[in-house]
C-alpha cells in the first residue's frame, strides 16, 4: 500500500472552485477582475485534477475535464463569432427589407443557438465523467453529485432558470468535494467514503 498526498490538490481545487462564486457575489462592476478570477479558477482546478489523476493513476480524470473545458472555449468563440457576424449580417440584410432581413437572421440565430446549446451540454458531460472518475477513485460522493447536477443543469438551462439553480448547487458540491478530500490516502486499500 502506497500513501499519496492530496493536500495541494485539495487546496488548489477548493480555491479554484470557490473563486467564480466569490467573483460573482463581490465583484459587480469590474469585468477585468472577474475575468482574472475566472482564469485563475480554471488554472487551479486543472492543476488540481492533473495532480489527482497522476497520483491515482487515472488519466481520464484530467483528460475528460480538459475536453469539457476545451469544448466550452470553442463554445465561447462560436458565441463571439455569432455576435460579430450576426450583427453585420443583420445590418446588411435589411437591404432586402425589414421582414426579409429578420427571417434570414432568425433562422441563422436558431441554428447557432442550437450548436451553442449542444456544445454546452456535451462539455458538461465530459466534466461529469471526470467527476465520476474522481468519486470512484477517492470514494468521495460529493464529486458524483456535483457532476450529475452540473450535467443535468446544463440540459435544463433552457427551462426558465431551473438549470441555473441546479448548476449553482452543483458548484457548491464541487467546492465541498474538493475541501472534503483527505490530506493523504492509501492506494491499494479501500478508502472510507467521504459522504
Amino acid at each position: 500500500m502506497e500513501k499519496i498526498e492530496l493536500k495541494n490538490a485539495k487546496l488548489m481545487g477548493g480555491i479554484g472552485a470557490i473563486l467564480p462564486l466569490v467573483a460573482s457575489v463581490f465583484i459587480r462592476r469590474g469585468f477585468g477582475l472577474s475575468f482574472i478570477f475566472s482564469v485563475a479558477s480554471i488554472i487551479l482546478i486543472l492543476m488540481a485534477l492533473n495532480e489527482i489523476s497522476k497520483k491515482v493513476q487515472k488519466p481520464d480524470i484530467f483528460s475528460n475535464y480538459l475536453t469539457g473545458f476545451i469544448l466550452q472555449l470553442i463554445n465561447y468563440f462560436v458565441m463571439l463569432i455569432f455576435a460579430v457576424v450576426g450583427g453585420f449580417a443583420l445590418i446588411f440584410s435589411f437591404a432586402n427589407g425589414f421582414m426579409g432581413g429578420m427571417r434570414g437572421f432568425g433562422f441563422g440565430m436558431i441554428l447557432v443557438l442550437l450548436v451553442i446549446y449542444v456544445l454546452f451540454v456535451v462539455s458538461y458531460y465530459y466534466i461529469k465523467k471526470s467527476f465520476d472518475a474522481i468519486s470512484d477513485s477517492l470514494s468521495n460522493q460529493h464529486f458524483k453529485t456535483a457532476g450529475m447536477l452540473l450535467y443535468y443543469g446544463s440540459i435544463l438551462l433552457i427551462v426558465f432558470g431551473l438549470g441555473a439553480i441546479l448548476m449553482f448547487v452543483g458548484e457548491i458540491f464541487e467546492i465541498i468535494g474538493f475541501f472534503s478530500l483527505p490530506d493523504e490516502i492509501e492506494i491499494g486499500a479501500p478508502s472510507e467514503p467521504q459522504g
